[in-house]
């Protein structure tokens, strides 16, 4: 399964990881009164990616068009 990648250049291992725990929990808020199904994962994911891009990190793909990058995140 292919897995997002972004450009973290200047971003700290640990500014990251609260980054995407402080994303992750902004998703979780915004999504939380939508029925569940994949309209509800994919607007999770767009507003994940957005609020990450809003702190510095931008979205470039999944490994699957970068199968180098896993070691990049």
């Amino acid at each position: 399964m292919p897995v997002d990648v972004y450009d973290t250049h200047g971003i700290s291992a640990s500014a990251w990881k609260s980054m995407r725990r402080e994303c992750g929990y902004e998703a979780d808020k915004a999504v939380a009164a939508a029925k569940p199904g994949p309209i509800r994962a994919m607007d999770w994911g767009k507003i994940f990616d957005t609020c990450l891009e809003l702190r510095g990190a931008k979205h470039l793909g999944t490994t699957d068009d970068f199968p180098d990058a896993k070691e990049l995140n």
